[in-house]
Parts: C-alpha cells; sequence; structure tokens
C-alpha cells in the first residue's frame, strides 16, 4: 500500500513539475525598458507583447525556448530552466537594431578635422595618398593575422549572422505576400498567433528558402504543411 501511495506521489509531482506556469518577464534594450516587444514561446507557439514597461507574461516550463524580437531590435531567443523561474520578473537583454544614415551634413565654411573633433589636436596629418597606403598596410597585417588565429570562430558567426538575415528576410516577404487577416483566412492561424506562426514558418528550411525566394507558388503548400503542424502544437499547448 505505502509503494503504491509513493508511486502516486512520484508520478503527480512529475507532472506538476512538467506543467507550464505563468511567467513573468522583463524586456531591455541597452538598458532601457523596451516596449511593444513580440515574445514568443518557440516551443508552444503561443505569443504576447510586452507592455511600455517591458513586462510580459507567458506560459512556460523549464525546457522551453523564448524568442523575442521586434522591427526595431535583433531577433534573440532564450532557454528556460527551473532557475529562469527564482527571480520574476525575469530580465531579459536583446540588441537594437543599428540605424544607417544615408547623408551627413555639416554646417558652417572652412572646418578642419581638428575643430570638428575627427582628430585629435596637434596630431600628424596625412594626404589622402598617405592615408591609403597606412590603411592598405594595417589591412593586411590585420588579415593575416585574423586568418591564423580565429578564422574558424569567424566563420561560425558568419554563417550564424547569415541564418538570422535569411529568417528575417524569409518573414519580411511573408509579410508582403499576405496580411494578418489573409493568413488567419487561408490558414487558419488565431489572430492572436499570426507573428508566432511566421516566425515558425521562416524556421522550416523548405518553407525559408521559397520565401526568400518570395515564390509564392512554392511557399503556399509549405505554409499550408506548416500552418496544420503549428495549430496542433497550439492545441496541445492548451
Amino acid at each position: 500500500m505505502n509503494k503504491l501511495l509513493y508511486i502516486f506521489l512520484f508520478l503527480s509531482l512529475t507532472i506538476t513539475a512538467q506543467k507550464r506556469q505563468d511567467f513573468r518577464g522583463q524586456v531591455l534594450s541597452g538598458g532601457a525598458l523596451a516596449g511593444g516587444i513580440f515574445v514568443i514561446n518557440k516551443t508552444t507557439g503561443v505569443e504576447t507583447k510586452t507592455d511600455a514597461n517591458g513586462i510580459f507574461s507567458l506560459d512556460v516550463r523549464a525546457g522551453d525556448r523564448i524568442v523575442v524580437f521586434s522591427d526595431y531590435t535583433k531577433v534573440r531567443e532564450f532557454d528556460i530552466s527551473s532557475k529562469s523561474f527564482e527571480e520574476q520578473p525575469y530580465k531579459m537583454e536583446v540588441e537594437a537594431k543599428g540605424t544607417e544614415l544615408n547623408e551627413v551634413v555639416v554646417q558652417g565654411e572652412n572646418l578642419s578635422e581638428e575643430e570638428m573633433g575627427i582628430v585629435p589636436e596637434g596630431q600628424k596629418q596625412y594626404t589622402v595618398a598617405e592615408r591609403r597606403k597606412r590603411a592598405n598596410r594595417t589591412l593586411s597585417l590585420n588579415q593575416g593575422i585574423n586568418l591564423g588565429l580565429d578564422g574558424v570562430g569567424k566563420k561560425k558567426m558568419l554563417r550564424e549572422n547569415i541564418s538570422t538575415e535569411d529568417k528575417l528576410t524569409a518573414v519580411e516577404n511573408l509579410r508582403k505576400m499576405y496580411t494578418q487577416e489573409e493568413i488567419t483566412e487561408y490558414y487558419g492561424i488565431p489572430a492572436d498567433n499570426v507573428e508566432g506562426f511566421m516566425f515558425y514558418a521562416a524556421e522550416d528550411a523548405a518553407c525559408m528558402q521559397a520565401l526568400k525566394a518570395n515564390s509564392l507558388s512554392t511557399a503556399r503548400p509549405q505554409l499550408k504543411r506548416l500552418s496544420q503542424e503549428y495549430i496542433k502544437m497550439l492545441e496541445d499547448g492548451e
């Protein structure tokens, strides 16, 4: 009898430990509160958005992976462990996307490089030809050192960056192909989960390639297949 009771208690504790629970997090970017950020439980497909204080709430359990992204921050993934629940809200730092300036206009006449703060005062000035020669020499030296010391690490980083850019391109092309309402109508994705589905679709290699190529005819059957998987995943996660 006691043995059966122990087994029952063990199973109860196991089920409780596996059950998803409310998880509170806070997204920061450069130490500042990040509002309006998409937060997706990649394991279940359930998504939400941060409020003005960067706070969000999501059903999560240890072992789940959370994806955080927006139009103005880089995509970042977080693996959730049991320790992640110890401090709530759980702080999640993301990196802002850089803004590229097409042109910088400096007002004023005959401003020197020293006056504009480009070079320290009194520093030796080089002609254009001299600067090019020095730059080429430095580049050649750095290339030799980098290739010898950390070529493997740089190749790995490059592959990861390309992979992330490919996924972002796929998501952007999917947004051009369909509105959120059309994705709900054609593929049955709940309106609250459309953003999560687009990211989920970009994770699939075949679908990502079709979206990258901007081929709707090729992407459509892939999206149909993935939508069925995604809806089932949402139902299983409830």
